[in-house]
């Protein structure tokens, strides 16, 4: 991206009036839109969508503008949406196999009291959050 981001708060959902050559009124577009097209170019493709290739959704730098596909963009929303759970979060602390292995020790009964504080002080998590990963209320995307 070249420069850095030009930031416009509550532009990203207004609508342009647009007008031919002639000065015919021709119907409505967004912002985003009216702008990649003045400093770009007309776009050929109406399935055709214009983003924020820098990611910041208020930047209105014509120079961070890209088109995507409908279907490229929703599937990004849906990405960005869906955070990465257990160990593939880079803050996580507890690993799929130590849940296991807590799970399967209340599973036998032999997870006493107490234990949990200790593990949970071993790994750097707060005893609540050790309690609910061994009862599934967290880590729900493991099972036993």
């Amino acid at each position: 991206m070249k420069g850095k981001c030009i930031i416009l708060k509550n532009c990203r959902k207004k609508r342009v009036r647009r007008y031919d050559d002639a000065g015919n009124y021709i119907g409505n577009q967004t912002y985003l839109r009216n702008l990649y097209e003045k400093t770009h170019g007309p776009i050929d493709e109406p399935e055709m969508v214009v983003v924020q290739g820098c990611g910041n959704e208020d930047c209105h730098n014509p120079d961070h503008l890209i088109l995507k596909s409908l279907s490229d963009h929703f599937r990004d929303i849906v990405v960005a949406l869906d955070p990465p759970v257990g160990e593939k979060n880079p803050n996580a602390k507890l690993t799929d196999e130590i849940v296991l292995r807590l799970r399967a020790l209340k599973k036998k009964g032999r997870l006493q009291r107490g234990d949990i504080s200790r593990y949970a002080r071993q790994y750097g998590v707060h005893k609540h959050t050790m309690q609910k990963a061994v009862n599934g209320q967290y880590w729900n995307h493991i099972q036993i």
